[in-house]
């Protein structure tokens, strides 16, 4: 876009040249100016805004630094410029110092070295591997990505009071004599602005979802913060090529006698809203997840996803939601219904040949995501099946044609839209067969990712992997699961302890009992095994919603056993709690599939391909023998609030339900997106892969530049 905004202000300042006075009042005052923010090198050192660089900042950074500290005064000069009288030799040289400061300052420093500390970071902070012993090297390197975070936010800051400046001097009538600059120009420095404060917003995303310490906690805040300041930038660039994307655009006359393709820069900018809708979404996604909603001004508040303080167990029945809520959802369902809309428009109105169904089946997967939240499971069906469709139609294209590295883009991306669609599927009725079809993808896409297994291959236990990748626990409610972990140990405990100690006749007899090998004595006495079934069932549930993955496998196949065991003796009920706390007769069956379900996702998450799919299989299988046509596996009684008869494991079960996360999301106008190699916490998640990017990064922005 700069070098659109250069040609533009040559040939306007070459031929509509005049006579004329100094600047406008106060326009371009010294307190306006960049060149009290950038010095030059002195005693060793240079200062670009906030921060201080050395010598030792390295050969790449200190050359750029030098670019930069050589354009420093061309503010300043074109300052002077604007103050003298108007001729043509003024006018040329105006035009000459514009461009020094955007292909010397913006394009070949600045930008340039926001780019080299935002790799740093991301090395750094995300790809690095660091020994967990040794903490004074993982303080060194969280120091180092630190500092790297902070220069390339202010390298950027810098940016945008560069491009302010020139946006007052291209202002008409800031200075008398000089030719009045076209709406192209003016649109190119508007969308720069757009662009930079996108990037800002993705560093800061990608910062909020990989890192958390009470410094990152309020980074979402300002990502969505600078998403906006995006948009608006972005909406003035619309109104100066008199586009309203909600009707229709005029196209302006092209200024100074220069053959502009306008729809083509129409097109340019349109796609940058899009881009800009889809990642306030996605953000919007993260921040729900973690307990941000909108008070009736449209004001953001925290308050995290709890209903009943007295009651941890029903803060996990998740089906009904607070209007300030609803509002940040339909603020979501929003902004990303705008970028799908303007995609399909971008799609249908295609006249360069660019390719959008990646973006199409992105916003398609946030939609569907905001749709669960608000447990609008048909809806959030319909848009992820769309998605998925267009996701393996893009895989097979690419894997015929041997791009690896945009079929392992698609394929981070249908590994969420599957997890969102199996979820989804098994809060509907009768959904069973297509949860399990669709689960059974999913294990076959993360295996490709993370092991690169071909997708033709059978499915197969990795057993030799002792080191499964472990997210960071559940955020809300985490303090209330420990409580209630702890509670269910101790219950199980006294138990236990109950039937060992003491027999029908008075004696005292022992049990041997490994937790995590299996039953390896029986006890003398008769114990309840559906009884220590369901408690090993909730207690094996709390570990999963920890990511105690292997604690959480070695009870669910305990409890499994356990259930079996209870039906094969002719236990089919036993006694539970409903939804008012009356006694109530649970079936065995049910809860039986609850815990398969369960175990399913803890072997997920340790690899065990295989295992997981039977145990799924079995789930399913159970699911549909056992319940009624109008309930489904989550708990759903027809139109009846979830929890209704429901067990403390098919609660949890019910509860996982992830955030947009990092999926890749690049703008694919020129087919040039970044890998940035980033992976996330997911909010409530149980996918242990390394998804590839950030949900709303993107370095394409540095190529319109």
């Amino acid at each position: 876009m700069l070098a659109r905004l250069l040609l533009c202000f040559i040939v306007a300042a070459a031929v509509h040249a005049k006579g004329g006075s100094a600047c406008s009042d106060g326009t371009c005052s010294e307190s306006d100016l960049i060149g009290g923010i950038i010095t030059p090198w002195t005693g060793g050192k240079l200062t670009l805004g906030q921060q201080v660089y050395t010598s030792k900042d390295g050969l790449k950074t200190t050359l750029l630094l030098n670019k930069i500290a050589s354009s420093a005064g061309l503010m300043d000069k074109l300052e002077e410029q604007c103050q003298q009288s108007a001729s043509d030799a003024r006018t040329e040289a105006i035009s000459q110092t514009a461009l020094g400061i955007t292909t010397q300052m913006i394009e070949g420093g600045l930008l340039q070295l926001a780019l080299v500390h935002r790799e740093e970071w991301t090395h750094l902070a995300l790809d690095a591997p660091l020994d967990e012993e040794a903490d004074e090297d993982v303080e060194k390197n969280d120091k180092a990505a630190n500092s790297h975070f902070e220069k390339a936010i202010n390298a950027y800051e810098v940016l945008l009071q560069v491009y302010s400046q020139l946006w007052k001097v291209m202002t008409p009538g800031a200075c008398e004599g000089l030719p009045a600059f076209s709406l192209y120009d003016r649109e190119a420095l508007s969308s720069g602005q757009s662009s930079i404060y996108v990037q800002m917003a993705d560093l800061y995303h990608s910062r909020y979802n990989h890192i958390h310490t009470e410094e990152t906690a309020g980074d979402c805040v300002v990502a969505y913060r600078h998403l906006l300041q995006g948009e608006e930038w972005c909406d003035k660039s619309l109104s100066l090529l008199g586009v309203d994307l909600e009707g229709t655009g005029e196209e302006e006359d092209v200024v100074g006698g220069r053959m502009l393709d306008h729809s083509a820069i129409v097109e340019e900018v349109t796609q940058a809203m899009a881009l800009i809708q889809v990642r306030l979404g996605a953000l919007l996604i993260d921040m729900y997840v973690a307990g941000y909603c909108l008070d009736a001004d449209g004001n953001l508040l925290l308050e995290p996803l709890v209903f009943d303080e007295t009651d941890p167990y029903e803060n996990l029945l998740l089906d009904h939601i607070r209007p300030d809520q609803q509002r940040i959802l339909d603020r979501t369902l929003g902004k990303l219904t705008r970028g799908s809309q303007l995609y399909n428009a971008l799609a249908t109105e295609n006249s360069a040949g660019v390719d959008y169904r990646l973006n199409i089946a992105d916003s398609g997967h946030y939609k569907g995501l905001a749709h669960s939240h608000l447990f609008q499971w048909s809806e959030a069906v319909e848009e992820l099946e769309k998605s998925m469709a267009i996701y393996e139609q893009l895989l097979d294209e690419y894997l015929a044609s041997g791009w690896i590295p945009e079929s392992l883009e698609v394929t981070n991306g249908m590994i969420q839209t599957t997890q969102g669609l199996w979820e989804s599927y098994l809060n509907l009725q009768g959904k069973t067969a297509e949860a399990e079809k669709i689960f059974q993808r999913h294990l076959v896409l993360r295996r490709y990712v993370e092991e690169q297994v071909p997708f033709e291959e059978s499915l197969a236990d990795n057993e030799g992997r002792g080191d499964a990748y472990h997210q960071q626990p559940i955020d809300d409610g985490g303090e209330d699961y420990q409580e209630s972990l702890q509670a269910y140990q101790k219950l199980l405990e006294e138990y236990m302890q109950s039937i060992s100690d003491y027999g029908p006749d008075g004696s005292v007899y022992e049990l041997g009992f490994d937790a995590y090998e299996g039953i390896a004595a029986e006890s003398y006495v008769q114990s309840d095994k559906v009884y220590e079934g369901t408690m090993r069932s909730s207690i094996g549930s709390l570990h999963l919603a920890q990511q105690n993955l292997f604690e959480a496998k070695g009870e669910l196949e305990l409890a499994v056993a356990l259930l079996r065991q209870g039906l094969y003796d002719g236990r089919a009920t036993f006694d539970a709690y409903g939804e008012d706390d009356e006694l109530i007769q649970y079936s065995v069956k049910l809860e039986l599939a609850n815990a398969l379900l369960n175990l399913a996702y803890a072997e997920l998450g340790l690899r065990l391909w295989a295992s997981s799919l039977e145990s799924f299989e079995q789930a399913m299988e159970l699911y549909e023998s056992e319940l009624s046509g109008d309930e489904t596996p989550m708990g759903h009684s027809g139109g009846s609030d979830r929890g209704k008869d429901s067990s403390w494991g098919e609660r949890l079960t019910s509860f996982f339900k992830s955030g947009a996360g990092d999926k890749s999301s690049n703008d694919r106008g020129d087919g040039e997106g970044g890998q940035n190699n980033d992976d996330s916490t997911q909010g409530i998640d149980l996918s242990n892969f390394q998804m590839m990017e950030n949900a709303t990064e993107n370095d394409d922005y540095r190529d319109e530049l």
